[in-house]
């Protein structure tokens, strides 16, 4: 299956050389594919806990790590 995704966040403005360092990778995915992304990042790495707060209205929200890397 193909996901549909892209990279958003300090990543991206590092990228562009908005600021000098990223400090973690946020994905942003198709909502029709979040659920394999997080099913795909827990068989990769360790799954952390997750805090909706306000002014975020997203459905699938997930926080992961892979190694010293947080996703």
């Amino acid at each position: 299956m193909m996901i549909t995704w892209g990279i958003g966040g300090s990543l991206l403005l590092n990228f562009y050389k908005l600021i000098e360092k990223s400090n973690d990778i946020d994905n942003l995915v198709d909502e029709k594919n979040a659920k394999q992304l997080i099913h795909t990042m827990t068989n990769l790495g360790n799954s952390k806990e997750t805090i909706r707060i306000k002014p975020f209205k997203t459905e699938y929200f997930s926080k992961h790590s892979i190694g010293k890397v947080y996703i």
